[in-house]
């Protein structure tokens, strides 16, 4: 109990936990859209809808912000998470398939690969934005302005 209490301690691993979360509705939703529309598109609606489970999740749970500014939370976290996963993703996507060998593999297959090597540089960017602006309590700013002597 006590390995399961110090991982959902950590900011960290929170974010990741809330991450696979995200990402297991992310993948799910992108493998039935794609049944109906082009893979881009599927993955911008289902990158959309954890999108909104994310913000909360992460709000709430991960960084335990108590901003009370709900429309710059909101503004930032879309911001930045539209750059990092309708942006980079995507553009990641879009390079693999068209460049990638497929190596036979057959498209859900590849497609799901693609996405997840995908999603490594669209994690890094988020978590780094998120920490360190979209859910910076005025405190952590403050004690961090204090201890470079500005």
């Amino acid at each position: 109990m006590n390995k399961a209490k110090n991982l959902t301690s950590s900011k960290k691993w929170r974010f990741v936990l809330v991450g696979i979360f995200n990402t297991v509705l992310d993948f799910g939703l992108m493998n039935v859209f794609r049944l109906f529309v082009p893979l881009p598109i599927a993955n911008i609606i289902s990158t959309g809808i954890a999108m909104m489970s994310s913000f909360f999740l992460n709000k709430k749970w991960t960084f335990k912000s108590t901003g009370k500014n709900y429309v710059r939370e909101v503004t930032l976290f879309f911001l930045f998470t539209i750059i990092g996963i309708w942006v980079i993703q995507t553009g990641f996507i879009w390079f693999i398939k068209e460049f990638v060998p497929h190596f036979g593999l057959p498209d859900v297959a590849f497609d799901n690969i693609a996405k997840i090597i995908a999603s490594v540089p669209s994690l890094i960017w988020n978590y780094v934005t998120y920490n360190k602006i979209v859910f910076r309590d005025k405190q952590t700013a403050r004690k961090e302005t204090e201890s470079q002597g500005l």
